[in-house]
């Protein structure tokens, strides 16, 4: 079954003529019927201000008491008639809005006629000129989304209107052809003249700051919240206002967005110093892209030790994968050192991923890092559940890949342990990965400054989690860029608070130490937090032990006592009495040279000294920490 529905609640009778006047509307008496509707209350207009003038009106009462109709009364200095002549079509066209805004009604353009490329008419209109769509509903098919909500309409058939024509003596002068000052239904008044479509317009803060909001994933609802908020008023635009301008600025930018960000990013290449552009094309599609600015450039000759990269999805609606490259800063704080988006993960897309970097940086880090905690999970996930949930499989397995004591020998007997204990020696994914060990496991890179840093838990992850706060699947690759130098600006702001509070403020002393208060002035806060640890460890369960003197160094024993940790080191044993595990470490310190090393290896693996050395510091009476170490 069919059925026509019409969303116009019409006022008008059967006798209405085409221009919405009554049939009668010529044989009317209308001096008999007119009086006048002045609205003697003021309102505020768009800039905040109290309205100059008044809106006011003639009101005729129509045949029967039936629809009333409205002739603006305005000022001489905004009035128009058929003799007005306009040097230009737009001069005419912003004299006709300026009296519709003191008359009280909003229009829109009608109709137009070219003829040999010049504009021979131009119609405009109110706004609720024309009758309403009627559409048909098929109330049969119950498919979700057939049935449409019946809405009201503002459309009356308004008979109001002006056109313009050009004049016929070759000036291309503009003068009224037609004029028609009367309405069929109620204008503004003082009161209501805020809904005016004029009133309701959004300046240039409101679209700045829609724009600004949306980078950090707040719609048009909230930012219309916050924004009524900040202006402290309930007029203005509407919620539905901001939300077709954001979906009209979204429109605007799918058409073309590909084309908008590479004339984006080429303009940057341009005009900002150092930034790098890159981007590969298929078949005239975007395949692939890379950036880097020179705030990446200038943190990467920094904190160029380890830089790792990973890629995360659903950033933006095409699906390509964005590559962030990650570094870790002097507070400990993943910086990013710089960005990319590929249409794939395939080997010759990262080839060429890494190719635009390496020429872009100019050099290659110490090491490159992806997760191979997250790849340790996997191979955890395709063991059999009995081995995982009914043993201690993981936990020995994490213990035996992340133990700094130990070197590569003891890594691979105790590895070969641990597979035939779990009989997984024919595990080809576990096999595969043990092939690939000196590329991810930890033992194997113990030589290598600051590799210590792959020890965090995922530093990908973090950024991954860190840049979803500011994407969404639905971005566009614009939006998504400009999100992306938001996320930027909140990454540099905390790196620059964080180097201002390092050098402003100073955390309290651990202890009395002479080589503490040292640290103290040339350590940032988080470096200074896990050597006040280092500290506390090294007085509450660090032991010197016997000295043997060799001839360019001392050697120290140094025993530790910790609580829960099971050995996993030939140099461990437990304790009877304490019930502690207990570990035996040998610190050489060589007076000539001026340095002191530990077996731990966690200032070669960390960049920090551990709590062996500081031990022995502390036991020699050392009020400085060696300069070369």
């Amino acid at each position: 079954m069919n059925v026509t529905m019409n969303n116009m609640n019409s006022n008008h009778g059967e006798d209405d003529g085409e221009d919405g006047f009554p049939a009668d509307f010529e044989d009317f008496d209308w001096e008999d019927n007119v009086q006048k509707d002045v609205d003697n209350e003021t309102d505020n207009d768009e800039e905040g201000d109290i309205l100059d003038y008044k809106l006011m009106c003639t009101v005729i009462n129509s045949p029967g008491g039936r629809p009333k109709f409205w002739i603006p009364i305005v000022g001489t200095h905004v009035e128009i008639d058929k003799e007005r002549i306009f040097d230009t079509l737009q001069e005419g066209l912003n004299a006709y809005y300026i009296y519709a805004k003191h008359a009280g009604f909003d229009t829109r353009l009608g109709s137009e006629k070219t003829k040999n490329d010049i504009l021979q008419y131009k119609y405009v209109f109110c706004n609720r000129a024309g009758e309403a769509k009627k559409y048909n509903v098929d109330t049969s098919n119950g498919e979700k989304g057939k049935q449409k909500r019946k809405k009201a309409s503002h459309m009356s058939k308004c008979p109001s209107r002006i056109c313009f024509k050009v004049l016929e003596d070759g000036s291309f002068r503009y003068g009224v052809n037609k004029l028609e000052e009367m309405h069929n239904h109620e204008l503004y008044t003082n009161t209501t003249v805020h809904m005016a479509k004029h009133k309701r317009k959004l300046d240039f803060f409101d679209m700045t700051l829609i724009n600004q909001l949306s980078q950090k994933n707040i719609g048009a609802s909230k930012a219309h919240h916050m924004i009524g908020g900040i202006k402290g008023d309930n007029q203005g635009p509407k919620c539905s206002d901001y939300k077709n301008f954001s979906r009209d600025l979204n429109r605007y930018i799918e058409d073309t967005d590909a084309n908008i960000l590479v004339e984006l990013m080429n303009l940057r290449k341009e005009n900002v110093r150092d930034f790098s552009f890159v981007h590969l094309l298929e078949d005239s599609e975007l395949r692939a892209v890379f950036w880097a600015d020179n705030v990446a450039k200038r943190n990467y000759k920094e904190f160029s030790d380890i830089v790792s990269f990973d890629a995360t999805y659903h950033t933006n609606k095409y699906n390509l994968v964005f590559v962030p490259f990650t570094g870790v800063d002097n507070h400990k704080k993943s910086v990013t050192l710089g960005g990319a988006l590929l249409a794939r993960e395939t080997a010759e897309y990262y080839t060429w991923l890494l190719k635009s970097w390496l020429d872009a940086f100019g050099k290659q880090p110490v090491i490159v890092v992806t997760d191979q905690e997250a790849a340790v999970a996997v191979a955890v996930e395709k063991v059999d559940e009995r081995v995982i949930y009914g043993t201690d499989f993981k936990l020995r397995l994490q213990r035996l890949i992340w133990n700094n004591c130990h070197d590569p020998v003891v890594f691979e007997f105790k590895w070969n342990a641990l597979m035939e204990e779990f009989d997984l020696t024919s595990n080809k994914w576990l096999k595969d990965m043990y092939i690939l060990r000196h590329k991810w496991i930890p033992a194997f890179f113990k030589d290598n400054p600051l590799s210590g840093l792959m020890r965090s838990t995922s530093r990908s992850e973090i950024e991954n989690s860190f840049f979803k706060n500011y994407f969404s699947k639905h971005s566009t690759l614009t939006i998504f860029m400009f999100k992306f130098d938001a996320a930027m600006d909140k990454q540099r702001r905390i790196q620059s608070e964080n180097d201002f509070n390092s050098i402003a403020k100073k955390l309290s002393l651990e202890s009395k130490l002479a080589f503490e208060v040292q640290a103290s002035y040339f350590y940032t806060h988080a470096v200074m937090r896990i050597f006040q640890k280092e500290i506390h460890d090294c007085v509450y369960a660090c032991s010197p032990g016997p000295i043997v003197s060799y001839g360019d160094y001392d050697s120290h024993l140094v025993v530790e006592q910790i609580s829960g940790v099971p050995g996993e080191n030939q140099s461990t044993f437990l304790n009877k009495f304490t019930k502690k595990t207990v570990f035996k470490y040998e610190v050489k310190v060589y007076e000539r040279e001026g340095t002191i090393t530990c077996s731990c290896m966690v200032f070669e693996h960390q960049g920090m000294l551990c709590r062996h050395i500081l031990c022995i510091m502390k036991t020699r009476f050392m009020k400085a920490i060696p300069e070369n170490t």
